[in-house]
């Protein structure tokens, strides 16, 4: 997994995408903003005074939040989210 890099194809992605970060989460805020900034309609939300461990230093933000981004987003009856990636030639790219 370490090796592999999606982030040319980042662009192709054509489905409700919530980015969620720690303010502190110094690991993980750069890339945080480079995904919103390349996934077309993108939202990215930053939580204050949270690190790394959104769900156990932030539960209540979390949930707000995702709750308030699945309300936006509601699925068509008959439609999922997809739960693999695929490549260009229909096998699975994870």
């Amino acid at each position: 997994m370490k090796n592999l890099d999606f982030s040319g194809r980042l662009g192709e992605l054509r489905c409700p995408t919530l980015i969620l970060c720690g303010e502190k989460d110094g690991a993980n805020l750069k890339s945080a903003r480079f995904l919103a900034g390349h996934i077309p309609g993108a939202e990215l939300q930053v939580l204050e005074n949270t690190g790394h461990v959104v769900n156990e230093e932030n539960p209540r933000a979390l949930a707000e939040r995702l709750n308030a981004f699945y309300g936006r987003h509601r699925l068509q009856p008959g439609t999922h989210f997809p739960a693999r990636l695929y490549g260009r030639n229909g096998r699975n790219m994870i």
